[in-house]
């Protein structure tokens, strides 16, 4: 276990107002299924669907990705407000190849997210990475495979967001899954030998989660072929373990196809959905409680007596009553389709919800994904579509608006300073009296859920009837804890890392402190440089991103002092973001509070 630098503070807290559409009275939420525009109108045989917010504006854009065997070109929808989207051929290039699984993530903190995908007919993955302005350029992976999805996670604790691929090929030869590592300048390199690589598996879905709480990142490998699946322990030291023995864990086997990882009793401890399906043959699905001692239990659950093949999953609080529930897409199989949507009790108990969405049927189903589309602190549904047999139609892909009630929310926009910048990997719990109880909720910023899938980067908590979130306690990748308290609710709060942070393939090449800090007055700046740097910039933006005071500086001192005067910037109490560059080589942040 790595030591936890324990950080309590209130910096980084920064709220703005969400649009708020008017609340029903009652806490039953209704879905309406969308029947505008291009995402439900354009028939397509989808695998993955990613929503991530890709141009910076607060909104979350949808991806899907497009698998029949010769190949089609993947879809990015572009979200222009009040769920109104639109493709923008031009922003985003497709390779036009079979894909199937999907994982967004700002691999060079940069502020650009790229995207992974999957491909599978022994053809090339795909990279689309992000160039300026806001452009996404295509470009193939350096191996043929027969891969099923991706999963971003920093695997070895550098900051820098790596991949791990999933395969399911003809042969052991093709089986064998894959981990790219991040060299520190967003470039990722496949690395031909690795301990999280040597079974020979048919692999679907992957999962990085932290099962035992101890700080570290843990990996969830879904196998076929009514294979047991794989659970790897992370030693804190860069080495990894395969579980043996976990209770319950493995006294099933199934055709796995996905993993879904929630607290859904609020206990803290991140349980389990697996999701089963032989091809046209339909299996149980399992729930798995996590004892929080390393090992889990199955109870019996109305979930495991609902028989059809299911390929996906998905946990979300869409109901906004402070527990996680649950979606699971169901394809490949014979008779009428119908995908289910579950409510939790409260207790980690899910029934069957036929009244908040009352049209569940499904030509074919495969990746879904939860994101507050419209901002209105509500979950929106969003579900691909597939040709359930060769001489089946292309159908559309289902989307769900979720119209709400009179449940409060939280969601939180984390940025990682000495983390990887999208937070990937973190965990965080708030405390809230809901209902006249204490309720500790769970989440877990991953950029995977089930199998093709992936929820928004933006945490989302449900509060019911709560006045404000008594405490928020974020568990950042790095191990460094922050607390905050007495927030708000029904906003969106943008939280910055505490520390600083250093970005590129470059050793250190300067660091700096700001003294006093908080400061009132002057805010003392002293930079120390290996090699004295031909250009400085310095900039101190406000949380909202808005910068006030930009300034650039030659031929500087390898000593560097610099003062800034509050009072003449008129900066008034708050948190903000201070920033030294060397430009091309490394930039240091540190948060700044002033009093």
């Amino acid at each position: 276990m790595k030591s936890l630098q324990i950080l309590i503070s209130v910096l980084g807290l920064f709220a703005y107002d969400s649009l708020i559409s008017d609340k029903n009275l009652s806490a039953q939420t209704t879905f309406r299924k969308w029947t505008s525009g291009p995402v439900v109108n354009t028939p397509s045989d989808s695998r993955s669907i990613n929503l991530v917010d890709m141009d910076g504006d607060g909104l979350d854009e949808i991806f899907i990705s497009n698998g029949p065997s010769n190949g089609a070109k993947d879809f990015m929808y572009f979200n222009k407000g009040d769920f109104n989207f639109a493709e923008d051929t031009l922003k985003f290039q497709s390779l036009g190849q079979s894909s199937v699984g999907a994982s967004i993530g700002d691999i060079s903190n940069s502020g650009k997210r790229s995207i992974f995908v999957a491909s599978w007919y022994n053809q090339f993955n795909g990279l689309y990475f992000a160039e300026f302005p806001d452009f996404w350029k295509g470009q193939n992976a350096p191996v043929r495979t027969y891969s099923e999805t991706v999963a971003l996670s920093d695997i070895n604790n550098d900051g820098f967001l790596d991949l791990y691929v999933s395969n399911s090929g003809n042969g052991p030869a093709d089986n064998r899954n894959q981990v790219y590592m991040n060299d520190g300048s967003g470039k990722l390199n496949l690395l031909q030998q690795h301990p999280l690589t040597v079974d020979v598996d048919h692999s679907r879905g992957v999962s990085f989660i932290d099962f035992d709480n101890d700080g570290d990142t843990d990996l969830f490998i879904c196998n076929e072929n009514n294979t047991r699946n794989t659970l790897f322990k992370n030693n804190g030291d860069g080495t990894y373990s395969k579980v043996s023995a976990a209770g319950d864990l493995f006294s099933k086997t199934g055709s796995t196809m996905s993993a879904s990882w929630g607290d859904i009793n609020n206990d803290g401890n991140l349980d389990l959905l697996t999701t089963n399906a032989g091809f046209f043959t339909a299996q149980d699905n399992l729930i798995f409680i996590n004892k929080g001692d390393g090992t889990f239990e199955n109870p019996s659950s109305e979930i495991e007596s609902d028989l059809s093949c299911s390929y996906s999953s998905s946990f979300a609080d869409y109901d906004n009553d402070g527990d996680l529930d649950l979606v699971v897409t169901n394809g490949y199989c014979n008779g009428s389709l119908k995908n289910f949507l579950y409510l939790n009790d409260g207790n980690g108990v899910f029934s069957r919800d036929t009244l908040s969405i009352t049209d569940l049927a499904t030509p074919c189903s495969f990746g879904v994904a939860w994101s507050d589309l419209d901002n209105n602190g509500f979950q929106d549904l969003v579900i691909a579509t597939c040709k359930n047999t060769s001489a089946s139609a292309l159908p559309n892909n289902l989307v769900y608006r979720n119209e709400g009630n009179g449940n409060n929310w939280l969601k939180l926009n984390l940025k990682g300073i000495q983390s990887n910048a999208d937070a990937i990997g973190a965990r965080v719990v708030t405390s809230a009296l809901i209902n006249g109880n204490t309720v500790n909720q769970t989440r877990v910023i991953s950029s995977q859920t089930g199998y093709a899938g992936q929820n928004s980067l933006t945490v989302h908590f449900g509060m019911g009837d709560a006045v404000e979130a008594d405490l928020i306690k974020i568990y950042w990748p790095s191990g460094v804890v922050q607390e905050l308290s007495n927030a708000e609710l029904n906003k969106t709060l943008e939280i910055y890392e505490p520390g600083n942070s250093s970005t590129g393939n470059q050793p250190e090449l300067f660091s700096f402190t700001v003294s006093p800090n908080p400061a009132s007055e002057k805010i003392f700046i002293h930079a120390q440089f290996r090699q004295s740097p031909d250009t400085l910039h310095l900039e101190l933006n406000d949380l909202s991103g808005k910068s006030r005071l930009k300034s650039t500086f030659e031929k500087v001192s390898s000593d560097w002092k610099y003062t800034i005067d509050t009072h003449e910037l008129s900066l008034h109490g708050g948190t903000y973001v201070l920033s030294l560059g060397i430009p091309g080589q490394q930039i240091v942040k540190q948060i700044v509070v002033i009093k």
